[in-house]
This record gives structure tokens, C-alpha cells and sequence, in this order.
């Protein structure tokens, strides 16, 4: 893809971005009901009026429910292990791998192989 593209792909997404109504959630935040009733009935539901007292119920939930903190004892090991392991993922250079699997093939003298074949050579 030449670099122009993705310029120019970066600029009409840009742009739509202005067209996407606003949250019903944050809406319902600022209280604007109605307004959030109607991007609830833009959306197509069959039932905005039951759908607009669903999320305001699980909003009131939400402000209820107690907030567990991530930096506690009981939870130190697992994300410690889940942190250890997405840097050995990314350390490990696998991703340089998965981006050059196809050249590495062809270099093989394996070209007239399909893509989906390499990917199932290449993940085994």
C-alpha cells in the first residue's frame, strides 16, 4: 500500500468520525434523555423506551457496586504474569516473524505455497 494511502485513508476517517452519534450512555450521563432515546431508536431497536431504562439501570448498578483496587496483594501474582508475559511476547521478536513468514518461505523455495498453508506450517 503506498504511503499516500494510508495519509489519505488517516483523513476520511478523520472526517467520518464527525458523523458518529454520541453515546446513549453518555447522553444518559448528561441527562439528556430524549436525546439519548434517540440515538437509541437510530440505532434500531425495538423497544427504546424499555432499552433507555436498561442502561440507566446498569448505570445505577455501576455506581453501586464496589470497586475492587488492581494493586492488591491477592492480585499481585497474576498480573504480574500477565505483564511478564506480554513483555517476553513482545521481547521475543515473534511478531518479526509472523511479518516476515512469507519472504521466509520464498527464500525456502517454498513460494508456490498459498498463504494459508504458511500460516498453518508456520504456526505448528
Amino acid at each position: 500500500m503506498p504511503a499516500w494511502n494510508c495519509g489519505v485513508s488517516g483523513v476520511v476517517f478523520f472526517i467520518a468520525l464527525f458523523t458518529i452519534p454520541q453515546s446513549s450512555r453518555f447522553l444518559i450521563s448528561k441527562n439528556s434523555l430524549e436525546d439519548a432515546l434517540g440515538v437509541i431508536r437510530m440505532m434500531g431497536s425495538e423497544n427504546p423506551h424499555g432499552e433507555l431504562e436498561e442502561v440507566r439501570l446498569s448505570m445505577d448498578r455501576e455506581r453501586t457496586e464496589k470497586v475492587v483496587p488492581l494493586l492488591t496483594r491477592s492480585l499481585s501474582l497474576p498480573l504480574f504474569l500477565a505483564v511478564s508475559i506480554a513483555i517476553f511476547n513482545q521481547v521475543s521478536g515473534i511478531n518479526t516473524i509472523f511479518y516476515y513468514s512469507k519472504s521466509m518461505f520464498v527464500a525456502a523455495g517454498m513460494s508456490r505455497m498459498s498463504g494459508s498453508s504458511q500460516s498453518i506450517y508456520r504456526d505448528c
